[in-house]
């Protein structure tokens, strides 16, 4: 996010739902063998395991995110890049060029953020700078 100069505020960090069900599964599995016999493998993983939800728990208000009427899973992200990239971008018979291809999306995510404004002031400021 520093990267993008984003500020804490301007973004959202969630753990994808389904990942974290997939580690909590694991959990819930040690403490159903817990009368059976635990193999060693076992053993070494129920510290990293509990560590994982330590690490990420503030990356965990599924309610949260909810209530902003955001998505809690990745799947809408996996879809949006079968749908922009993998059909429009990648479609038969569309051949690009790396920079152009990435050119074209960034153009389209100023518009679809509702930042065009946005990007034609930038323009405008980078050609006068140009200019000058």
């Amino acid at each position: 996010m520093k990267c993008l100069g984003l500020k804490i505020g301007q973004f959202y960090e969630l753990l994808d739902f389904y990942h974290a069900v997939e580690h909590l599964s694991k959990v819930a599995s040690f403490h159903r063998d817990d009368q059976n016999f635990v193999s060693r493998a076992q053993q070494q993983s129920y510290p990293y395991q509990l560590d994982y939800f330590i690490e990420h728990r503030r990356r965990m208000d599924y309610t949260g995110i909810s209530e902003l009427g955001l998505p809690c899973g990745s799947e809408a992200i996996e879809s949006a890049v079968r749908r922009v990239i993998n059909l429009r971008i990648k479609g038969p018979g569309i051949f690009w060029k790396e920079q152009s291809a990435e050119a074209i999306l960034l153009l389209r995510s100023y518009y679809k953020a509702g930042r065009w404004n946005l990007l034609k002031q930038m323009a405008i400021s980078s050609e006068s700078i140009i200019a000058a």
